[in-house]
């Protein structure tokens, strides 16, 4: 039998019932947004310790586009950071609250190896 790769097992994720679904989105979006909003937190500081005037559009100052490269970057970096904290968070909680040992877990949230009863019919 053929080995499914991680994109394969990946496209699962559009089969799974949707309570499922809408699990694992709560826990992934959840953590991104958290990690976007600490990224974004720290705007005020970096203008300041740039010597950008807050407020001021992007690029009208010297240092202003390395100020807006930063921000998306922290954004992303953050965000990608949170959803990982929010999928492990998940993990915990299904080890808590379900027969699934951790290792299962981290298995069904991470690498897409879901159980059958998952599937909808």
């Amino acid at each position: 039998m053929r080995t499914r790769s991680l994109f394969e097992r990946s496209q699962d994720l559009l089969r799974l019932k949707a309570t499922w679904r809408n699990r694992i989105a709560l826990f992934t979006a959840g953590g991104f947004i958290a990690g976007a909003m600490l990224a974004a937190s720290w705007a005020y500081p970096l203008q300041l310790a740039l010597g950008l005037t807050p407020g001021a559009p992007a690029g009208s100052e010297p240092g202003g586009l390395s100020f807006l490269a930063a921000m998306i970057f922290g954004v992303l970096i953050l965000g990608f950071l949170g959803m990982a904290l929010g999928a492990l968070a998940f993990s915990a909680l299904l080890t808590g609250l379900t027969p699934m040992t951790f290792r299962q877990s981290l298995r069904a949230i991470f690498l897409s190896y879901y159980p059958r009863d998952w599937f909808g019919a």
